[in-house]
C-alpha cells in the first residue's frame, strides 16, 4: 500500500500503521467487497495529534479485479468509518481514480478521510448486472432524472443535469428530520455519467444535489 500526503502540511512524526483484516466487516456498505474474498483495513497514525490525514492511497495486490471493473472505476468506492466503528456507520471517502488490472492496484486521489479509522473498498454491483460489460451505457439529459422512485429494493439510479466538464456535485440524502443518511461526491470527470446508490431502510427521504457552479436541486424520494 502506498500512502501520500499533500505538500506543505504537518506530517506524522511517528509510525503510520495499516493492518489488513482477513475477514469481511460486520456490515458491508455494498454488495461486493474488494479484495475478493472480502478484507478490510485499519489505519492509525502515531505521534503528533495535528498531523494531516492521507491525501491519496494506492492499494496493491487487490484480488477480484475484472476487466469490467477496471474499465469502470467510478463504480468502485472507498468507504471509511471510525477506528472503533461498528455496523452501518460507513461513509464514502472517494471513488477510484484509477484501476490497473495489470498490477491489481486501485488508486484513490481525492480522499475525505481522517488520520485514523477503518476503510473498505466496495463495488456497485448494479453497474455490472448480467454479462461482463466493457463499457457502461449512460444517457445525458438536460435535468436530473431519478429512477425508480419509489424503489422497492432500495437501489436508485440518478442522471444529473447536463453540465460542463468543470462542474462537480455533492450528493446528500437526508431523512425527513434532516439527518444525513448517505452522501457521495461526483467529480468533474463523471458529472454526466449515471450514478447509483442504495438505501437499505424504508421511508421518505430528500435527495439534495449541490453543484460546484452554485446551482442545486432537491428531489423527494421514497424507499418502499
Amino acid at each position: 500500500m502506498e500512502i501520500t500526503y499533500a505538500e506543505g502540511l504537518t506530517y506524522p512524526e511517528d509510525d503510520v500503521i495499516v493492518s489488513r483484516l482477513h475477514s469481511t466487516p460486520d456490515y458491508s456498505p455494498e454488495d461486493s467487497i474488494l479484495p475478493n474474498p472480502g478484507k478490510y483495513y485499519v489505519l492509525r497514525q502515531f505521534g503528533n495529534a495535528d498531523a494531516a490525514a492521507p491525501d491519496a492511497i494506492k492499494i496493491i495486490d487487490v484480488d477480484g479485479i475484472t476487466e469490467s471493473i477496471a474499465s469502470n472505476s467510478a463504480y468502485v468506492h472507498l468507504y471509511t468509518r471510525d477506528y472503533f466503528g461498528e455496523g452501518d456507520s460507513w461513509s464514502v471517502a472517494d471513488s477510484a481514480d484509477m484501476i490497473d488490472e495489470g498490477d491489481a492496484s486501485i488508486f484513490f486521489n481525492e480522499l475525505v478521510f481522517g488520520n485514523e479509522g477503518q476503510f473498505v473498498m466496495g463495488v456497485d454491483d448494479s453497474a455490472f448486472v448480467g454479462s461482463e460489460p466493457t463499457t457502461i451505457e449512460t444517457e445525458i439529459t438536460t435535468e436530473e432524472n431519478l429512477f425508480p422512485n419509489p424503489s422497492t429494493d432500495g437501489w436508485y439510479h440518478l442522471q444529473l443535469a447536463n453540465k460542463q466538464a468543470d462542474v462537480s456535485a455533492l450528493i446528500r440524502i437526508t431523512d425527513m428530520r434532516g439527518a444525513i443518511v448517505h452522501h457521495f461526491v461526483v467529480r468533474k470527470s463523471r458529472i454526466n455519467q449515471e450514478q447509483h446508490f442504495h438505501l437499505p431502510q424504508t421511508g421518505s427521504y430528500i435527495l439534495i444535489i449541490e453543484y460546484s457552479d452554485g446551482t442545486y436541486s432537491k428531489i423527494p424520494l421514497v424507499r418502499s
